[in-house]
C-alpha cells in the first residue's frame, strides 16, 4: 500500500525499498534483525520511543514524522471502521482502496476479527 501511494503521487522510487519486517519480540537484536533484510541505510524513521532509542544506541541518525491527526488517521481506527461496516474510504488514498479492494481486504478483516472474538 504504501509502495502503491508513493507510485500513484509520483515520488521517485529508486532509493526506496518498502521492506517488511516481522517482530521477533526481542530488542537487543532488533537493529541486527533489520540490518538483515535491508540494503545499508544510514537513517531511520519512526516515532517508538523504544526504537528510537535503539537505533541511536547502534549509531544511527534517528528522525520521527509528524503525525497528522492521529486519532483519526490511525491504522486501527481505520480497520475498526472496515470491519464494523462504516465508512473509511475517506481516510485512505485512492491507491490504499484500490489494494484493500484487490485483496478483499474487508473480508480477511472481519475472518480475522472472528477468529479473535
Amino acid at each position: 500500500m504504501i509502495h502503491e501511494t508513493l507510485k500513484t503521487e509520483r515520488i521517485a522510487l529508486e532509493n526506496i525499498f518498502c521492506i517488511p519486517v516481522y517482530d521477533i519480540f526481542r530488542n537487543p537484536v532488533w537493529v541486527s534483525h533489520v540490518q538483515s533484510f535491508t540494503p545499508s541505510f544510514s537513517i531511520v524513521f519512526t516515532n517508538n520511543s523504544l526504537i528510537q532509542r535503539l537505533f541511536v544506541e547502534a549509531g544511527y541518525q534517528v528522525k520521527s514524522s509528524k503525525l497528522v491527526k492521529r486519532s483519526i488517521y490511525k491504522g486501527s481506527n481505520i480497520r475498526q471502521l472496515m470491519i464494523e461496516g462504516a465508512k473509511w474510504e475517506h481516510l485512505v488514498p485512492l491507491s490504499v482502496q484500490k489494494v484493500i479492494v484487490d485483496i478483499d481486504g474487508l473480508k480477511r478483516l472481519q475472518e480475522i476479527k472472528q477468529t479473535t472474538d
